[in-house]
């Protein structure tokens, strides 16, 4: 069962700049996030946590061939991915795949945060979900 919306992640071309930019609008300092944050290499970005819960991840790409890269060639700087938090991330990708959703991947990635898993932006009308079922204790 989807749980409630956790984040939005925005792709950047000049992290640095958008991560000034976001700290001084929003007023809460960032923490950087490197390789070991995501579930696919060569990223990295700023995450800024609004309450308890809601999060704003700023994600640039170090390499050309990363989705993000593709994104910001195609689009420029922008919404990327919208993120739900989820208690069981493989029901949920079996029960969408049910109801003709198109998914990134046939099974969750494990990621020292929990398990993800995606559905293609074309099921969503142009925007992608990232389901998220965070390890027990965080």
């Amino acid at each position: 069962m989807i749980k409630g919306f956790f984040g939005v992640n925005v792709a950047v071309k000049d992290l640095d700049a958008a991560t000034r930019r976001f700290s001084d609008v929003l007023g809460v300092r960032p923490t950087p996030m490197g390789n070991e944050d995501f579930a696919f290499p060569n990223l990295l970005g700023s995450q800024f946590t609004l309450g308890n819960s809601i999060v704003i991840r700023l994600i640039a790409s170090r390499t050309a061939d990363t989705s993000i890269a593709r994104f910001l060639d195609g689009r420029g700087d922008g919404v990327f991915l919208l993120t739900v938090e989820t208690d069981d991330v493989e029901k949920e990708m079996h029960d969408l795949s049910a109801k003709g959703v198109q998914l990134l991947g046939n099974a969750p990635i494990e990621h020292w945060t929990g398990k993800v898993g995606f559905v293609h932006p074309r099921s969503l009308h142009g925007v992608q979900l990232e389901l998220f079922e965070p390890k027990s204790g965080r």
